[in-house]
């Protein structure tokens, strides 16, 4: 029965046409032209400025994580520190977690 619904679904199912693009004065018809204009299009508006590259504001950034990555000292310094949780605590965890809930953050934007 399945397959019969499939054949009438596709029969009865009106076609949808993308219309043609008109580009640069010329009007593309076929797939093939509207997906090379729509590559050409988007590659030309989401290039990177070159001129915005600042090679000292790159040098500067590129030592100052240096800098950093050299002086974190296996006690984390830099970072807070946060003592391990311990089995008993992860079960309480678990156990209050709201039912019917998906997990992630429960922070209202």
């Amino acid at each position: 029965m399945s397959e019969v619904w499939k054949i009438t679904k596709f029969f009865t199912k009106p076609y949808s046409n993308i219309p043609p693009i008109q580009h640069n004065g010329r009007i593309y018809n076929s797939p093939e032209e509207k997906a090379t204009v729509f590559a050409e299009v988007l590659e030309n508006s989401f290039n990177p400025h070159g001129d915005l590259y600042d090679r000292q504001i790159h040098d500067q950034i590129t030592q100052d994580i240096t800098t950093y990555l050299l002086n974190v000292d296996l006690n984390n310094n830099y970072a807070p520190q946060i003592r391990p949780a311990n089995v008993h605590e992860v079960k309480w965890q678990v156990r209050h977690l709201p039912n019917k809930k998906a997990p992630g953050s429960r922070l209202k934007y």
